[in-house]
């Protein structure tokens, strides 16, 4: 479902809950050929209700937490749940016995399954490409078509889409000998860690690795390593302290790091089996669920830099970006896919420290301010009213002084980190059942929580909202409501509108369709599935 209207039409009817009897049978895995299993651009390509968000891959046996109403591959949720007991996702408490087959989520996946083997067999040279399940043969070619157009742009700045990756913002250290032998002297053991590049990976995605001898310099002013700020735990349990760290990539698939800045790293301060936490990236840090750093086409810089880096270097996972002599840094962000919903800015340098104002390029052609929430957040600054119409933000502080900061990333040429955070206006249909009936697609499930980042990460939901379906291209108002219980409510499409399941009292129709209204810059509406 596509919600283009942030504001909700009020007056729809009261919440009403859904019983329906959950299936115990587990079928088979479904068997994914090896040409597309070792097909990374197949995977990418996977719609996200289709992909585990603890295993970033393609279900296999789609298992639904009934306390949640989430999905996730039954062999990683049901490890995940014997270690930790918990959603992991919501954090709610759950059992084993919260566990069924998503018998409907497994049917689109094997349909999708089977049109790209399909697509990929009569097309051998060509790029994997996704492949939705369609109701017309034009349509499937057509999204065949578009994917492989998007396939063929590589764009070093595009981030993963609501792909949310279950793990601890947690690396180990493997070893404390620093990789040049020639420079073993002044580099005496601990004074340095190394470890796995690809566990670093797998929490913050892209990072500054690619030049394995960047860390000789022992600087990130050349805008090659990345910095965070970390927190250590010695190896048998106990805590260390929280300051920045520096990191650069490494031979042997091992990354090289130490305390920012390295001239005031000692010898003896890390060893083998310490951790270290990456404090901008955990829970208490997190934004809202299911926003995501919004793709960037272009980050162009419109004052002075420290070190003249790139305005590239500002994303997390970077050296980070400060202006010149730590005053003024003016920073435009060009949005890659225009018309996202923009709900604020994510950096690792506190408002309250650093403030910063927002101007966006918006669809009459002027530059705008944006007004700002009052509210303290722990992620960065939200806008008081996301935006669906900005192709641009522009980000100013008039002073970048990081030295105010406590565990600031600022030595050794580090600098303040920060994406634009946003979330898609689509709502994906989770699960299907009728009251008493077999599941036919009449009646849908919704994750609140992407309801609730759809309209800015906050506040009343609930209201009929102007929908354009995507599978089948209808328009028609949709009235959302919160569970009574952890049941999502179900709706049933007719012709004179949507009807709405009340339990025993019977249904009630909600609305009768209307042209979708959207917000701001005027959308083309997708007509793939």
């Amino acid at each position: 479902l596509f919600c283009p209207n942030p504001a909700p039409v009020r007056g729809g009817p009261a919440s009403a809950r859904a019983r329906f009897a959950m299936p115990r049978d587990w079928p088979a895995n479904i068997i994914i050929p090896a040409e597309l299993d070792a097909d990374d651009a197949f995977i990418a390509s996977a719609p996200d209700a289709f992909v585990c968000c603890i295993t970033c891959d393609i279900m296999r046996q789609p298992a639904m937490v009934t306390r949640t109403g989430r999905t996730y591959d039954r062999a990683a949720i049901e490890r995940w749940i014997s270690e930790h007991r918990t959603d992991p996702m919501s954090r709610t408490a759950i059992s084993l016995d919260d566990l069924v087959p998503n018998l409907a989520i497994r049917a689109l996946i094997e349909s999708f399954v089977s049109k790209a083997y399909d697509a990929k067999r009569a097309e051998p040279s060509a790029p994997s490409a996704p492949v939705a399940p369609a109701s017309s043969n034009a349509v499937t070619t057509a999204a065949i078509a578009k994917a492989k157009e998007v396939a063929k742009v590589a764009d070093p700045y595009l981030f993963p889409r609501r792909r949310l990756v279950a793990v601890a913002p947690v690396v180990k250290v493997t070893d404390v000998t620093y990789p040049d032998a020639s420079a073993l002297e002044e580099n005496p053991a601990g004074k340095w860690f190394r470890f796995r590049m690809e566990d670093l990976t797998a929490i913050v995605g892209d990072w500054s690795c690619k030049n394995l001898e960047a860390y000789k310099t022992q600087n990130i002013k050349g805008g090659d390593g990345a910095t965070f700020v970390a927190k250590r735990t010695l190896k048998d349990g106990s805590e260390g302290k929280s300051a920045a760290v520096i990191v650069f990539g490494g031979p042997d698939g091992l990354g090289v790091g130490c305390w920012n800045p390295a001239g005031y790293a000692n010898a003896g301060d890390w060893a083998v089996g310490d951790t270290f936490t990456l404090l901008n990236y955990s829970s208490e840090l997190a934004m809202p669920p299911l926003t995501f750093p919004l793709s960037i086409a272009k980050y162009e810089t419109h004052s002075g830099t420290g070190w003249n880096l790139p305005g590239e270097v500002i994303r997390f996972g970077q050296s980070g970006l400060v202006g010149d002599w730590w005053k003024t840094l003016d920073v435009e962000f060009v949005l890659h896919d225009i018309g996202s919903r923009v709900h604020g800015v994510h950096t690792d340098a506190s408002y309250e420290a650093l403030p910063f104002t927002v101007t966006a390029l918006r669809s009459d052609g002027e530059w705008h301010e944006v007004e700002l929430a009052q509210r303290q957040c722990p992620w960065g600054k939200p806008f008081k009213i996301p935006l669906d119409d900005a192709s641009s933000i522009r980000v100013r502080w008039e002073s970048t002084d990081l030295h105010k900061l406590p565990g600031s990333t600022y030595r050794s040429g580090g600098g303040l980190h920060a994406n634009i955070v946003g979330c898609t206006t689509s709502i994906d249909v989770l699960g299907m059942s009728e009251v008493d009936q077999a599941a036919d697609g009449s009646y849908f499930r919704f994750d609140v929580d992407a309801m609730a980042a759809a309209i800015g990460g906050e506040g009343e939901w609930e209201g009929t909202y102007d929908c354009f379906v995507l599978r089948t291209g209808k328009t028609g108002r949709v009235t959302f409501n919160k569970p009574g219980s952890f049941y999502p409510v179900f709706y049933k499409a007719t012709a004179s509108g949507y009807e709405k399941v009340t339990g025993a009292q019977g249904k009630q129709v909600v609305a009768a369709p209307v042209a979708a209204a959207g917000a701001g810059r005027p959308r083309e509406f997708p007509t793939a599935p």
